[in-house]
């Protein structure tokens, strides 16, 4: 059975959660690769995303990330460790 998918907003792209338990997530989100640049330093240098959901909003960490072509474009999965707010 497939799960529905929950979309978020991380570093202004619009992506999907493709797995997620208590302590982060793994979102995708196909991108342009002239994108991936601005959304690979956006997550870099150990800062918190802001995370946007259709019920608000968090802070998570970018831990990896994986970049793949896909038919022109980039698939790029970014695993998230979730961060109480401050």
């Amino acid at each position: 059975m497939e799960l529905p998918r929950r979309e978020a907003v991380i570093a202004g792209a619009s992506g999907a959660f493709v797995a997620e338990d208590e302590t982060g997530a793994v979102w995708e989100v196909r991108i342009a690769p002239e994108r991936l640049a601005g959304l690979l330093a956006a997550c870099a240098g150990g800062r918190p995303l802001e995370v946007t959901v259709a019920a608000g909003s968090y802070r998570a960490l970018a831990r990896r990330w994986w970049v793949l072509p896909v038919e022109g474009e980039l698939l790029v999965r970014i695993a998230l460790e979730k961060r109480a707010a401050a």
